[in-house]
């Protein structure tokens, strides 16, 4: 079984939206209606966003394993093949290219996020 990529498409909003901000209350909404849409092999699924008192919950795919940086970080002489380098980057171009045909461009990409 070959192993799903993700993605993900904006930075950490739990510094950013709490429920006395309503202006980043509301926009944060708008931002969940867009990204609960997305259907792509290569970026996370939101499943459901629940609000309570002052905290947000993003409720999303479950994805088994580190992250790529994670990876990396735990094996500092593994090397990728050739091989697997052009699959991983096949991956997260896809990705990309799925975002902007949405017309969502990623914001924050780097190794941590696939």
């Amino acid at each position: 079984s070959s192993r799903r990529r993700h993605t993900r498409y904006w930075r950490d909003w739990s510094s950013d939206v709490c429920s006395s901000d309503l202006k980043a209350l509301e926009f944060f909404r708008e931002e969940v209606a867009v990204i609960r849409q997305f259907d792509h092999p290569n970026v996370i699924q939101w499943k459901n966003v629940y609000e309570h008192d002052t905290n947000i919950y993003v409720i999303e795919d479950y994805l088994k394993g580190d992250n790529m940086f994670q990876r990396l970080e735990a094996e500092k002489h593994y090397r990728f093949t050739e091989l697997q380098c052009v699959k991983f980057v096949k991956q997260m171009m896809s990705a990309v290219q799925y975002l902007h045909s949405k017309q969502i461009v990623h914001q924050d990409l780097k190794l941590c996020k696939f």
